[in-house]
């Protein structure tokens, strides 16, 4: 059986929904910024969930992503949503698959 494991850094405020895609975990709730947190960055992932610098702050617009990518290591990153200013608060995420050419 699996166990639940933090993902370093996290959301400035609730979560309601999650989706896993493209080997990124997806979620939505009600929060305006993502700590850029990185497992090798451990330190820095507590200083920006203790509000210790601000500097480590990506605004967010309730939806966020953590990817697990070869040259960034896993990281917390912003959604953005074309022609939205803010999401508001999301309840819900479906995933699309993009058509190409």
């Amino acid at each position: 059986a699996g166990a639940w494991e933090a993902l370093l850094g996290g959301v400035g405020g609730p979560t309601f929904s999650l989706a896993i895609g493209a080997g990124c975990v997806y979620v939505g709730g009600r929060f305006t910024k993502v700590c850029e947190g990185a497992a090798d960055t451990a330190v820095r992932a507590s200083r920006c969930e203790a509000e210790l610098d601000s500097s480590l702050h990506q605004p967010a617009r309730g939806i966020a992503r953590w990817c697990n990518s070869e040259h960034a290591g896993a990281v917390w990153e912003p959604v953005a949503a074309e022609g939205f200013e803010s999401m508001g608060t999301v309840r819900a995420i479906t995933l699309m698959r993009g058509r190409e050419g």
